[in-house]
């Protein structure tokens, strides 16, 4: 008898096949996976399964096509040993609405740009959700502390004896490199204002670099978690524009083809530095249309798709879906314009927090799957939250109130959107 597909849905909302969430977890909770085509500088010419890899130096994995993995086994010697047992791994196809033009770490980091970038790449540091709450790991730095007496100094150890696939080392200069590179207002990169609050970027040593901000800032080591690392020779002597075509990084994943708004498939990278990929191969298929997307995931053509539509919840859950939301890390504004007129007052301004049913509209809206964000930018599920910070609660009573003391009997507003 045939294996059930499951399915699963991840935000905004974003569904997939159960098994696919073991191999999409590289994707979604450590957001970290691209690379580029490349063969490791100590690869041997033939790998015997179960033959002993004491000497490896490098990282771990020393074939694209076989993806075996330097590990320990039960008698302690280091052999070579596959890195998908039985029933793991595979092949996951990806319906995606859009694809980035181009493949650049520094630009805007919102999605679908940010799948991408935490699957190429590797930064400073790495963000772990599998618990629900943001956990600031290691990554290219193995390690970080505020200096004593100077809050403002950050001493970063980077990792050791790692390479980039074309051979550079994974050290203090391309931490520096990179990292100056993206606060250099000429190159307009649009992560440049996540760190721009850096004055310098000081190499003490081959692995150990200080990072002094203008003023303390304790999430430093979480923010460096935006910023990859890329290696400082092929960088500049490419040029980023050409670079961005065929990056070289060491996330968990590498590019094996890429076509602009038509496809992005990404394979396991033998550089990687920390996190094993859960798949052999991940396809992501640009499909704008929201119903062709949704066919597709119901025909078995695709095992994950993102932005389902609301109405296709219900129908999807019937269908035996399961549908798995989680909450974007990011707000959006509503600006109220309070110098003249009834919003200077803050009765009135308090009365139309009170007023907003919040819930009502993620019930109606939202298919009853978001959160109500609890007066302050950042979410629940990252670093600088507040719970102390609570929503204004419904309450039209005390709204009715408030406008009464405030004199204001009707007020008018009117909202301009975008169509997201």
């Amino acid at each position: 008898m045939a294996p059930r597909r499951r399915r699963k849905n991840m935000e905004k909302f974003m569904l997939l096949p159960k098994k696919s969430l073991s191999a999409l977890t590289g994707i979604a909770l450590m957001l970290s996976v691209l690379g580029a085509v490349s063969t490791s500088a100590t690869a041997a010419t033939s790998i015997v399964l179960g033959s002993k890899c004491d000497n490896l130096k490098e990282q771990n994995y020393v074939s694209y096509s076989r993806v075996y993995i330097c590990e320990t086994n039960s008698s302690g010697n280091k052999v070579w040993t596959k890195l998908f047992k039985a029933g793991a791994g595979g092949t996951v196809t990806i319906g995606i609405g859009a694809l980035p033009a181009t493949l650049e770490a520094y630009a805007a980091s919102a999605p679908p740009r940010s799948f991408i970038v935490a699957a190429i790449y590797s930064a400073l540091t790495r963000i772990d959700l599998s618990t629900g709450k943001p956990i600031v790991k290691p990554n290219v730095a193995d390690s970080w502390s505020q200096e004593t007496g100077k809050p403002e100094n950050w001493i970063f150890d980077i990792v050791q004896g790692k390479k980039f696939p074309n051979g550079e080392s994974v050290d203090a200069k391309a931490v520096k490199a990179s990292i100056d590179w993206v606060s250099d207002p000429s190159n307009k990169a649009g992560l440049r204002a996540k760190i721009s609050d850096i004055k310098s970027v000081e190499v003490i040593s081959d692995y150990k670099v200080r990072i002094i901000t203008s003023a303390p800032r304790d999430l430093l080591p979480r923010v460096l978690g935006t910023i990859p690392i890329v290696p400082p020779v092929a960088f500049k002597n490419q040029g980023a524009t050409t670079f961005w075509k065929a990056p070289i990084a060491t996330g968990p994943f590498v590019v094996t083809k890429f076509t602009p708004n038509v496809e992005l498939v990404l394979e396991p990278n033998p550089f990687t530095l920390r996190v094993r990929p859960a798949a052999e191969k991940i396809i992501f298929k640009v499909i704008p249309e929201d119903a062709s997307r949704m066919a597709g995931l119901r025909s078995g053509g695709l095992d994950v798709v993102n932005k389902v539509p609301t109405d296709d919840l219900a129908p999807l859950k019937s269908a035996n879906f399961d549908i798995k939301a989680i909450v974007e890390p990011a707000t959006y504004i509503m600006d109220l314009f309070a110098k003249t007129g009834p919003l200077s007052d803050k009765r009135v301004r308090r009365a139309l927090n009170f007023a907003v049913d919040k819930q009502a509209l993620i019930t109606s809206i939202n298919g009853g799957y978001g959160s109500i964000s609890q007066a302050q930018l950042v979410p629940s599920n990252l670093t600088g939250f507040c719970p102390d910070v609570k929503a204004f609660p419904y309450n039209l009573k005390k709204a009715n109130k408030l406008m009464k003391a405030a004199g204001v009997s009707k007020l008018n507003l009117t909202f301009q959107s975008s169509s997201a």
